[in-house]
């Protein structure tokens, strides 16, 4: 069978590293299938995706899947989906957008309806919770049979990686004890209440590293937070992010919703402890293997913050049980299990 694969947004952060994993492993399987990377120079999100991917698709393929809920609402085609969370149902505010209220509130009209179409009209769709399946059965009439979750898996370049010892010189960071923050600034990533927290402890130099590629709201947030302690390292290369990882005093994950949280899985993988919000999937993917914290409430995120810190056992326990727990994610598996999911639509 013939299957293409929207590719459009491999070069992005979170989804991009998806779809490189999911391609690069796909095609390592013997299944006998054609794997088709369908890349268009269209932007996603755009009346032009809408009105011209359809034609451009047009019969070429057995089967399409669109990793992202960004599907063209007049492809009659069959076609898989991808829905990585719900935040944008859950989470609507003005602050996520640099649109004046007007214009966001019809752009966010548009998401919510491309994404109510979409699944309901998809041969099945992939979550990567559970967590996000059930908020997909609640927001959606769609049955419970319809919905695959396959977990996402530690990009080999992370969990393998060497070298990349230059970040450390770069924020000069050898020999410092830091606190980690992997993703991007978004309203829904509560940065606010890391930083409020961050703010409250005077531990020697200790120092807060925020990673994410610079944007709008990153720059938003750096023109308001301006401290020594606190290094905005914009995007760093999987080599030197696993050394960041590494080397950390542990990874802070303080989102109020997330479909899966990488982050979380990667520093497992590289041997760092994990201190997350208290999330349904921060529970179900990390179980005992993070500790937690009630999500907007700083007093517990600092209390629970200086008992990592100052219990090295404590975080060589979480460090162990991190690495035991990392062993169920691996693309290979989501290659295998998105393939069944693909022929299981065949007979439809």
């Amino acid at each position: 069978m013939r299957i293409g694969i929207d590719t459009r947004l491999q070069n992005e952060s979170g989804v991009g590293r998806y779809i490189r994993n999911l391609l690069l492993n796909l095609r390592k399987l013997n299944s006998g299938h054609e794997y088709v990377s369908i890349s268009p120079d269209i932007k996603w999100h755009s009346i032009k995706e809408q009105l011209i991917m359809p034609f451009l698709l047009g019969n070429k393929y057995n089967l399409v899947h669109f990793p992202y809920f960004n599907v063209p609402i007049f492809y009659s085609g069959k076609y898989v989906m991808t829905v990585h969370d719900l935040i944008i149902n859950t989470y609507a505010t003005g602050r996520a957008s640099t649109l004046n209220p007007v214009l966001y509130w019809l752009k966010r009209m548009a998401y919510l309806l491309v994404l109510s179409l979409a699944v309901r009209r998809a041969c099945r769709v992939i979550v990567p919770s559970f967590a996000v399946k059930e908020q997909l059965l609640q927001a959606y009439n769609i049955g419970p049979e319809k919905i695959s979750v396959i977990y996402e898996g530690v990009d080999k370049k992370l969990s393998e990686a060497t070298g990349g010892g230059d970040v450390l010189n770069r924020y000069q960071l050898k020999g410092q004890q830091y606190l980690l923050y992997v993703g991007n600034a978004y309203p829904h990533k509560n940065l606010e209440t890391l930083l409020v927290t961050f703010d409250k402890i005077r531990e020697g130099n200790l120092k807060l590293i925020l990673v994410g590629k610079y944007d709008y709201f990153y720059n938003q947030f750096i023109a308001a937070n301006m401290n020594r302690n606190i290094i905005f390292t914009g995007y760093v290369e999987d080599n030197e992010l696993a050394i960041l990882y590494r080397e950390a005093l542990l990874l802070i994950q303080p989102s109020l919703m997330e479909g899966f949280s990488l982050p979380t899985v990667e520093a497992m993988a590289r041997g760092c402890p994990v201190l997350c919000s208290d999330i349904p999937v921060h529970r179900e993917i990390c179980l005992d293997a993070a500790l937690y914290f009630k999500s907007q409430d700083s007093q517990d995120l600092y209390s629970k913050l200086m008992e990592l810190i100052a219990d090295r056992d404590k975080r060589n326990n979480l460090i162990e049980k991190g690495k035991a727990r990392v062993t169920i994610f691996s693309w290979e598996d989501t290659a295998a299990l998105t393939l069944q999911t693909y022929e299981s639509c065949f007979s439809l």
